[in-house]
């Protein structure tokens, strides 16, 4: 019965039962779905899967407890397996040790413990199964609460060669000892899909045909009726030149030879089978060994032609994606505030329309607030000014930003792609260039290119609260194009006055992200050099900064700064009358107004913020800060002459001080601050100091001991073993998908690996360049020994000592690598 309402409420691809004893010899049925059962060494042994009709499955493995089957999904096969470990019985690693190699994923109930998977304790099954993880770089896919009943335990968990990508979330449903547990991977196709197949060819072919016709067209025309009818055209025309086929289909075919050789081989079979002449079933093994030998000579040109394929241009990042790519799987529906799930597309959206409608309604404003009115008197000046023209804009501009478009194939809310815009013949960029010159003597912008289509991805589970989503704003690609070269000029206009800060770090031209860490990290060190000195460091973080940016102070901050008149009424009306529409599945809602914020889906918005928190550094000139686009760190030192109990007291005295400023800057621009994710963090020598008691309009704000700036986790005592430890899981992973990568990259092609090498795994080491010389001997010497590893797998040189791999491969040492950084 527990079954049956799981697979109709939840209906998984797949089912996988651990421990279902008796049941192994009478397996019940389900509608929709086929079972497969291996028995167990006791009464409560014995595993079952349970699958689709319409999954391409067989199985590969059997044995007590035990059972791997392999699926085939859009073109891919993937091997699942489930295990029963009874208590105080070891894993199996000796089944394991056959897969640990190659892309597998196994579920099951191990009975083991380990506060590696969020147990409390650890038991010795748990202790001998975390051993045989590190060894093998195994990952895990844990939940985070327990799933077991009785002990309150997590011994209910997945195993597998890559976990990213995976989500899990345990149910409280059913009536076992065991919680179940749904899991989301990132296979998502079934054999039902269908796919987009178009002929690219025709649709170039017929847009360069009717060429004159839109290029006359985009004089007699206002700007806002040719943009949508041209938008409204190439989708139209994409649509009429596409056909669309199932999944299923989609293989690379055999050349006709091949196919009546195949034939062949069936017919000479069918008629041995029917005479049993030994002349007939020498004529089938003759027949066959010619078929193997032409498919294998065909699959070696095809796997030459793949190779060359990926030595041209840039092709080799189209292959490697699918393996390094973070995949972020849809939601299935929505939590509500009574805890019951809703699935609707249609409810959906409605729901995230109101959240999303309140979430950018019109901010209230003080009147008493001096910043507040003068704001809004500079507003309302810039808003009475008349539209003025925007310098021409040159063919060679509209080229230079076309070429730097990639290639994305997600629909807007124009329903055009960035893919489909490169593949406009390269006389319609003359027809853009007019579109934009028109547009840019009137001073405003296209009115279609203001509407986004906005697709919510999950940062917490299947079925996530309102708040627990990320939106992703999708709009009109020739509107962004016309964006860019309006951020340019911006760009130019901050490089010629030179509207900069020394603080601020973030999306701007030659200053690093790298930088800003080390002279963070640089000024605490100096400051803990005394062991009586410590040094405080607040970490703000703004609420939603890019969505709650108010107009009115943007445009006051703006004309401060001295922008031109043009620029500045420009940006006023790329500001207004802003909307947008929440997708999800097939259904879209309501279309919302936007009275805050700018898109994050356009160029404009990061630019536009760090102008619009351009001042906040001057409220701190006597304090040190850092920022990175809207990451604030305000370090606050101590004295050196003074005792360290009073430094701390002195140190609570100035951070009181400091967080009414932020207060009031934060009130004079309506930029909300989040006090849960504020932090601060206390840097010292002492072995157990007293700390400081922070807060922020009467909310603590929490002291921690370590805390993640810009990627780099940073500790109380500047120790960097916990930073280093998750950089090296994270060039692990990458190592794993590397051999995965040159199984079909033969060692022959080393150009090729060393490129996936330098492009995946080097980034990794360079990150840590930037605090290198803080790291101990020890930590260096470790690094340097994972680096070599890495060039171990590119040229397969795994039985070899570090030392020797460099010199037989004539690679540069990490250290090289340092000095040329």
């Amino acid at each position: 019965m527990d079954i049956d309402i799981l697979l109709n409420n939840h209906q998984p691809h797949i089912c996988i039962l651990s421990g279902v004893g008796a049941a192994v010899r009478r397996l019940p049925s389900f509608p929709g779905y086929k079972g497969i059962t291996q028995s167990g060494s006791n009464s409560f042994g014995g595993v079952a899967i349970f699958h689709r009709d319409n999954l391409k499955c067989h199985v590969i493995e059997r044995d007590v407890n035990f059972l791997v089957i392999e699926i085939y999904i859009a073109g891919e096969q993937i091997k699942i397996g489930e295990i029963y470990v009874p208590p105080s019985s070891p894993p199996p690693f000796h089944l394991l040790d056959k897969y640990k190699d190659e892309p597998f994923i196994f579920f099951g109930d191990f009975n083991a413990k380990h506060s590696h998977w969020n147990c409390t304790k650890s038991n010795p099954s748990g202790n001998q199964l975390f051993n045989w993880l590190e060894k093998s770089g195994v990952e895990v896919i844990a939940p985070k609460i327990a799933t077991s009943r009785r002990s309150n335990a997590v011994i209910d968990f997945g195993i597998t060669h890559d976990a990213s990508g995976w989500k899990n979330e345990v149910l409280e449903e059913g009536t076992s000892d065991h919680r179940p547990i749904l899991f989301q991977s990132s296979y998502c196709i079934d054999e039902g899909s269908l796919f987009r197949k178009t002929n690219w060819n025709i649709f170039t072919f017929f847009l360069s045909i009717i060429f004159e016709y839109w290029n006359t067209l985009v004089y007699n025309l206002d700007v806002n009726s040719f943009i949508e009818l041209f938008s409204l055209f190439l989708s139209a025309l994409w649509d009429r030149c596409s056909v669309y086929a199932s999944v299923e289909k989609f293989r690379p075919p055999w050349p006709p030879s091949l196919v009546l050789l195949a034939r062949e081989v069936n017919k000479c079979r069918r008629r041995y089978r029917r005479s049993k002449i030994p002349n007939h079933l020498e004529n089938v093994l003759s027949v066959k060994r010619i078929f193997t030998e032409e498919r294998c000579q065909f699959l070696q040109k095809q796997c030459e032609k793949k190779l060359s394929w990926m030595n041209e241009n840039q092709n080799i990042w189209k292959y490697v994606k699918p393996i390094f790519h973070t995949f972020t799987s849809p939601f299935r529906g929505l939590t509500l505030e009574n805890n019951n799930n809703e699935m609707n597309p249609n409810k959906i959206v409605e729901i995230l329309a109101d959240h999303y409608e309140k979430h950018f309604e019109t901010p209230s404003y003080n009147r008493s607030n001096n910043a507040h009115r003068h704001s809004m008197c500079i507003y309302e000046e810039i808003a009475s000014t008349p539209d003025l023209p925007l310098e021409q804009i040159r063919y060679e501009d509209v080229l230079k930003e076309w070429n730097k478009i990639r290639p994305k194939k997600s629909t807007d809310s124009a329903d055009t792609s960035a893919f489909l815009l490169k593949k406009l013949p390269i006389q319609f960029i003359t027809t853009i260039t007019v579109l934009f010159n028109r547009c840019a003597e009137k001073g405003d912008f296209f009115r279609s290119a203001k509407h986004a289509k906005v697709v919510c991805i999950s940062k917490e589970g299947l079925f996530p609260t309102v708040n627990k989503l990320r939106p992703i704003s999708l709009l009109p690609n020739i509107g962004k194009l016309y964006e860019r070269i309006v951020h340019q000029r911006i760009v130019s206009w901050c490089y010629a006055k030179n509207i900069y800060i020394d603080e601020q770090s973030g999306f701007t031209a030659g200053r690093r992200l790298q930088t800003r860490i080390l002279s963070l990290i640089e000024d605490l060190r100096l400051t803990v050099a005394a062991c009586n000195r410590p040094a405080l460091v607040i970490f703000v973080d703004f609420l939603s900064a890019f969505d709650k940016m108010w107009y009115p102070a943007l445009i006051a901050n703006l004309k401060t700064s001295g922008m031109p008149t043009a620029l500045l009424k420009w940006i006023y009306n790329w500001l207004q009358n802003r909307t947008l529409s929440i997708n999800f599945g097939e259904a879209y809602s309501r279309t919302i107004p936007i009275f805050v914020g700018a898109p994050q889906g356009s160029v404009l918005a990061a630019t536009l913020f760090r102008l619009h928190v351009h001042f906040l550094p001057s409220r701190f000139l006597a304090l040190t800060s850092h920022m990175f686009a809207d990451d604030l760190a305000i370090q606050i030192s101590g004295d050196l002459d003074k005792k360290f109990s009073k430094t701390i007291a002195e140190l609570e005295a100035r951070a009181k001080v400091t967080l009414e400023r932020l207060g009031k800057f934060s009130d004079d621009i309506i930029l909300p601050i989040n006090i849960n994710k504020t932090k601060a963090l206390l840097v010292h020598n002492v072995v157990a100091p007293p700390k400081p008691k922070l807060k922020f309009r009467d909310q603590p704000i929490e002291i921690v001991k370590n805390y993640k700036y810009l990627g780099v986790m940073i500790s109380t005592k500047l120790g960097w073993s916990t930073y280093i430890s998750e950089r090296i899981k994270k060039i692990r992973t990458v190592y794993r998908g590397l051999k995965i990568l040159f199984r079909s990259v033969p060692k022959y092609h080393i150009g090729v690996r060393k490129r996936i090498f330098s492009a995946f795994a080097m980034p990794h080491f360079t990150w840590l360049f930037a605090i290198w010389f803080f790291f101990t001997e020890r930590q260096r010497r470790y690094l340097e020994h994972v680096y070599c590893s890495g060039i171990k797998h590119v040229f397969s040189l795994t039985s070899w000592d570090d030392e020797t791999v460099l010199i037989l491969s004539k690679e540069k040492s990490l250290l090289d690598h340092l000095h040329i950084y």
